[in-house]
């Protein structure tokens, strides 16, 4: 499968698709519709026609083989900008998969949105599976100055995911409870796609806890950061958790 029809036009440091030609056959993606595209040395091109304030998560399948590419995803703004991009997924058991995902991207405009499919190398070839879906899993959020609680499900073989703008030179604690009696919780930390720290059973005296709830102390933040604070289950269940986030300075 290659890609024809493909024009960019580089102006003022944006790139503009003015079309994306599949075997002479536009990639329209439709949600819960997968559907399968070829990387290689060209990357893949779909559209998606976003309606504003629609929060969507796309992600790449792949085969689990050693051949199989690592993929990449990314999502442009109609005007050709970067809205978002991912390279590899992240797992319940806080392990990094090939697959990629863009995960409830929230659309702020309305527009034909585009999506680009490569491998991490640009280069590996390969088959790859393109699902979207619309977000099913609302957040409760409470927040206040230095205190946040965030409240939600977590599907089996999933996780519950929140980011938090962390200023520089704070401490920040996150607390992962329970709340189903179902789950056994672990909080990992990431910026950047980098995992900073991670807990599975807390460690403290709160007596309010379970003893198989999570919980990270104090940790130091040195420059502004937007953490992504990722809670699933040890084993991969389903359940329920109430995330307990403070900021206080360092």
């Amino acid at each position: 499968m290659t890609t024809k029809n493909l024009t960019y036009l580089i102006s003022t440091g944006l790139i503009i698709l003015s079309a994306v030609v599949i075997w002479g056959q536009e990639m329209i993606l439709q949600p819960d519709e997968p559907m399968t595209v070829t990387i290689g040395v060209d990357p893949a091109w779909l559209t998606y026609s976003g309606t504003t304030g629609e929060i969507i998560t796309i992600t790449t399948l792949t085969a689990v083989t050693d051949t199989a590419p690592d993929t990449t995803l990314e999502i442009l703004y109609p005007d050709g900008q970067r809205l978002d991009y991912n390279d590899d997924t992240i797992l319940p058991d806080g392990n990094l998969k090939g697959d990629a995902m863009l995960r409830e991207i929230e659309l702020p405009i309305d527009g034909d949105y585009l999506i680009r499919v490569d491998s991490f190398n640009g280069v590996s070839e390969g088959d790859v599976d393109v699902l979207l879906t619309y977000a099913d899993t609302a957040l409760d959020v409470l927040s206040t100055d230095d205190l946040t609680i965030v409240s939600g499900d977590i599907a089996s073989q999933d996780s519950l995911i929140y980011t938090i703008d962390v200023p520089a030179e704070s401490n920040l604690s996150v607390t992962a409870r329970d709340v189903s009696g179902t789950l056994d919780p672990i909080v990992r930390l990431f910026a950047e796609d980098t995992l900073l720290i991670f807990n599975d059973d807390h460690t403290s005296g709160d007596l309010s806890l379970d003893v198989l709830d999570a919980q990270v102390s104090n940790f130091s933040i040195d420059s502004d950061t937007a953490v992504e604070i990722v809670v699933s289950d040890y084993l991969g269940r389903a359940g329920s958790v109430e995330l307990i986030i403070t900021i206080t300075d360092a």
